[in-house]
């Protein structure tokens, strides 16, 4: 039975995949028993997630902002090249995954994306809450 979590489960594994057309063109909902409706929301939020997801910028979220604000331009710089190995960067694309898999339950994505994208996001919440799936 799909539920809101295996939709965000199914999304995000399209997304690390880079097969997101799959969800796009509808051919993975076809046998899923939910209604007309329900599937276009679904690839409705798999669009709004790719859009998010491609324009996923650590440095640009609150998050990062937040830990600069009113330091120094060598501090700001410092902590770049510190966020930047690819361990952390590895770090902040599992932090991102998780935040959404965990999204019924929480709005720490917020703290992660660019204020630029909330609206996004804020569509994709909506649309979650109205489907007629079961939560988890």
């Amino acid at each position: 039975m799909l539920t809101k979590q295996k939709v965000l489960h199914l999304i995000l594994s399209l997304l690390k995949a880079g097969e997101i057309e799959l969800l796009k063109n509808g051919s993975l909902l076809r046998c899923e028993s939910c209604s007309d409706v329900d599937k276009e929301k679904i690839k409705t939020v798999g669009i709004l997630m790719a859009e998010i997801y491609d324009s996923y910028d650590y440095f640009l979220s609150l998050e990062f902002l937040n830990s600069v604000d009113g330091k120094s331009e060598k501090y700001r710089e410092m902590k770049v090249k510190m966020e930047s190995t690819a361990p952390k960067k590895q770090k902040h694309k599992e932090e991102f995954m998780s935040s959404v898999r965990e999204l019924q339950d929480s709005r720490r994505i917020y703290d992660l994306i660019q204020p630029s994208v909330y609206e996004k996001m804020d569509e994709v919440v909506r649309l979650l809450s109205e489907l007629n799936l079961a939560s988890k």
